[in-house]
């Protein structure tokens, strides 16, 4: 049985505040959870404020050891427990609510590996960029919203200004699951809704995959050369997990034929 709960959660300063440089003004909603649904909600937060403390150790990394090692480990430590809380299904609903054209299951599957793709590069974006150097994480909130319990992130700012981060999430069976980000104000879903819009009202799947997917392997073919050297030469990689472990969806894209 399916119970909707719209939440925020607060990861989404590792993803969307090198996008999203904004002040908190979040919508109001102060009212306490029940301690059944503050007791259901530890996990996430609990995953949020472990994925803070990596973040802060990836960013510090020096950029010159930023490379496909420090990437992959980025990966399996930070974006793979990040993204199982995300319901990237529930997100692209979000984003078609409004298009008179729906993608059939092969390109609803295309559109929802782009959006993980998307959000994992926002997180390679931040700590690339240090997004996150002399923050802190001041608070980590489980509210009740008007209509839906939420978590808010707030995070030290540039002169003293927060910046507030939250997620829209669904709960159902009392699994948590994210499945938009708000910051400042701002609806993810609502921000990038218009882009959708203007390509599936005519059916253009391809053309919007295309433009969804260009940023990214923009982004990530910066790992691709010394991925193929060591893809290439395999005996002589130091560190012979890298192979074998699977790609990552994003690095597959742009990396691979």
């Amino acid at each position: 049985m399916r119970r909707r709960a719209a939440r925020r959660c607060a990861t989404g300063l590792l993803l969307w505040l090198s996008s999203v440089q904004a002040l908190g003004v979040d919508r109001p909603s102060v009212e306490p959870l029940t301690v059944d649904a503050i007791a259901q909600s530890a996990p996430l937060t609990k995953m949020i404020e472990v994925l803070w403390q990596e973040a802060v150790l990836f960013a510090d990394i020096g950029n010159d050891q930023k490379q496909i090692d420090w990437a992959l480990n980025v990966d399996a430590r930070i974006i793979g427990p990040y993204l199982r809380y995300w319901r990237f299904s529930g997100l692209l609903d979000r984003l078609l609510v409004d298009t008179k054209v729906k993608p059939n299951e092969i390109q609803r599957q295309a559109l929802e590996r782009s959006l993980a793709n998307t959000m994992s590069r926002y997180v390679f974006e931040v700590l690339i960029d240090r997004a996150i150097e002399g923050r802190r994480l001041d608070a980590l909130e489980i509210l009740q919203g008007d209509e839906s319990p939420n978590i808010r992130l707030t995070i030290s700012g540039p002169f003293g200004l927060p910046i507030r981060v939250v997620y829209v999430t669904e709960v159902m069976d009392d699994q948590w699951s994210v499945v938009d980000m708000v910051v400042a104000g701002i609806e993810y879903s609502q921000w990038k809704g218009r882009v959708y819009k203007q390509h599936a009202d005519n059916g253009d799947w391809n053309s919007l995959l295309a433009q969804l997917e260009a940023k990214n392997h923009e982004f990530f073919v910066r790992f691709c050369d010394e991925l193929d050297s060591k893809l290439v030469e395999p005996k002589d990689i130091p560190n012979r997990q890298i192979t074998a472990r699977p790609l990552p969806s994003y690095l597959t894209s742009a990396c691979l034929p």
